[in-house]
Order: structure tokens, then C-alpha cells, then sequence
């Protein structure tokens, strides 16, 4: 019978972490690997990249710990992480389709379209409120999804987009909670 370590606080964590503890890096990843996907998930607009940017973000937090100043929750570190790799493969996969369209290849089908997830899409509200929420500009469309989605305070997604409040702030929030799934 295997028992559960005792659970460390965040400081105690990260200062394990930063010592280059395995196990410490271990348990961030067993503690916030899934919210780390649902995020990437869904800010990548449901694409099947997620799991790729899930690890980059993993082998990121290996390279930058040192960096971490403890300002912030670790989820809030790990979450603008999240958010600038998601940046990164929309960049990279944009540029790759440009070059791909003015050479004169065909597209890579399979990058084009959606992975086939059919227990995300419940009934066809969902499928609408995610389809308009794909169709956003990256800018907007992390907002969105912070907000609504991940249900952050608006003072965390401002500080997370580097944004005003006041930018991210809305007079009455959608209920968006067919999404969450």
C-alpha cells in the first residue's frame, strides 16, 4: 500500500523546486498538468497542439524556475507560461501556413483541422460559443477565456495580458459555463 506524500505548502514547493528537487517538479506537474491543458486547450481555439505546449510549458518551468520571484501564485506563473507558449505555436503556425501558401504547397490538413473531441461538444450551444470564441483574435480570445472560461478575477487576467482593469473589464459577464467541459 503506497501512501500519499504529505502535502507542502506553495512556498515550500517552489523553494523545493528551485533546489532542483525531481519529485518537487513531479508534483507541480501531477498538481496542475490538467489546468495547464484546459488553458492551452482552450486558448489555442481546441486544436490537437495542446499536449505539445502542455510540455513545452513543463520543460519551461524546468529551465526558468530560478526566475520564478514568488510575486505571484505559481499557478498565476505557470498560467502567463501557458499563455506566451500559446503564443509562440499560434506564431510559428501561422508563419509555417504563409510560407506553405506563398511557395505553392498545399496546407497540412490535418494542423487545419480541429482534433475531433466530441465530448467537448455537448449540444450545439457549445459548439456555436466555441466556434465564435475560435474565431477571435488571439488578443481577445485570451481574455475570453481567462475570464470567462477559466472564471479568473478580472485583476488576475489584467496581470496576467499585462492589460489596465478597465481593459479587461466587462458590464455583464456571459454564462459561458457550457464551455468548461
Amino acid at each position: 500500500m503506497t501512501t500519499k506524500p504529505p502535502e507542502l505548502d506553495e512556498s515550500e514547493l517552489v523553494a523545493q523546486l528551485v533546489r532542483g528537487d525531481p519529485r518537487a517538479f513531479d508534483l507541480v506537474v501531477e498538481q496542475y498538468q490538467l489546468r495547464v491543458a484546459g488553458l492551452a486547450n482552450r486558448l489555442l481555439g481546441w486544436t490537437d497542439a495542446t499536449d505539445d505546449v502542455v510540455q513545452d510549458v513543463f520543460v519551461t518551468v524546468l529551465d526558468r524556475v530560478s526566475s520564478f520571484e514568488g510575486r505571484s501564485s505559481l499557478w498565476t506563473w505557470l498560467a502567463r507560461i501557458t499563455i506566451n507558449r500559446c503564443r509562440t505555436w499560434q506564431r510559428r503556425t501561422w508563419l509555417r501556413r504563409k510560407l506553405q501558401s506563398v511557395s505553392g504547397t498545399l496546407l497540412d490538413r490535418q494542423a487545419e483541422t480541429p482534433a475531433s473531441q466530441p465530448q467537448l461538444i455537448r449540444d450545439e450551444t457549445a459548439a456555436e460559443v466555441r466556434t465564435a470564441v475560435r474565431a477571435l483574435p488571439a488578443k481577445y480570445r485570451e481574455v475570453i477565456v481567462l475570464r470567462y472560461l477559466e472564471e479568473l478575477p478580472i485583476e488576475e487576467v489584467a496581470e496576467l495580458l499585462e492589460l489596465s482593469r478597465g481593459a479587461v473589464d466587462a458590464n455583464s459577464p456571459p454564462d459561458l459555463s457550457i464551455c468548461n467541459e
